[in-house]
């Protein structure tokens, strides 16, 4: 059987689709990605209106936030929804997730509550343990780390009011191996959910078994993590903040806890080998 993975990386090159790609590989999947964007002469975006897009048993689309349909090919295609609070919503016109979606014959939901409104199998975020994991005999620089963005009044809060009890920190973005040093160099990391989303932190942090100390988003999180430290409130996160970096054992203790648990059952190719076994894709031997 053969495999078309489509996702755009112009717009944003950290997009899920090129961990999806790797794990592909490590399985042993034959793929061809096709790249629905493009840059004019005058470095304008486009579509290609899937010119040159490779016959395939199945089309794979992974959600990059990008507003363009799906292609209009009789095989089977199928669609890993990332951002589902963003449902009403793509970059770069006026088309919705909701009506990207009718155009597909499987689709996942990255979230559970989305996944049970449309009634389609749940499958959760991941991360890549070959670019986040630990990093043995790296220093702690910084007691604690937000890494992402503040685009919401509830993180400027939390963020803000965690600097002024404890201000060595790093908050700011970062990506690939910087996200995987900054994490290790970190006794502790904190995620303030957007909405109610198990986001991608929840998995890469967890990754680098540096402690996740997170907002509790109410949407399948007891499903998928063992011994991730939550808080309510904003005082509450201080609280416990403080308990942990005050029990040195037991922060190193919670890390361990939560690597043990995603390494063993939230990693791409877990993913992929679930998404390509529920679409009736054969792996290779040993994948």
């Amino acid at each position: 059987m053969t495999l078309a993975l489509i996702y755009d990386k112009l717009v944003r090159p950290d997009t899920t689709g090129i961990h999806c790609e790797a794990a592909l590989r490590s399985l042993g999947v034959a793929f061809t990605h096709y790249e629905p964007l493009a840059l004019d002469a005058n470095k304008r975006l486009q579509f290609r209106a899937w010119r040159d897009l490779p016959k395939a048993d199945l089309y794979l689309q992974i959600d990059d936030d990008m507003a363009y349909p799906a292609p209009g090919v009789g095989a089977l295609k199928a669609y890993w929804c990332i951002d589902v609070h963003r449902m009403d919503h793509l970059v770069g016109g006026p088309l919705t997730r909701w009506e990207k979606l009718k155009g597909f014959d499987r689709v996942f939901s990255a979230q559970r509550d989305m996944a049970n409104t449309l009634k389609v199998p749940w499958l959760p975020l991941a991360y890549d343990p070959n670019l986040l994991h630990p990093i043995a005999g790296m220093p702690k620089v910084w007691d604690w780390c937000f890494v992402g963005s503040l685009n919401s009044r509830r993180r400027v809060a939390a963020v803000a009011a965690l600097k002024a009890v404890f201000p060595n920190a790093f908050v700011g973005q970062a990506y690939g191996a910087e996200m995987n040093r900054i994490y290790n160099q970190s006794r502790l990391i904190a995620n303030i959910s957007y909405s109610n989303d198990v986001n991608m932190r929840f998995f890469e942090a967890q990754g680098t078994g540096t402690p996740l100390l997170s907002s509790r988003p109410g949407n399948g999180e007891d499903e998928l993590f063992e011994g991730v430290v939550y808080f309510e409130t904003i005082d509450d996160l201080i609280e416990r903040a403080a308990a942990l970096f005050q029990d040195p054992a037991e922060l190193v203790a919670a890390g361990g806890r939560q690597l043990r648990r995603v390494s063993g059952h939230h990693t791409y190719v877990q993913r992929m080998r679930s998404l390509l076994e529920t679409c009736g894709v054969p792996l290779p031997p040993g994948a």
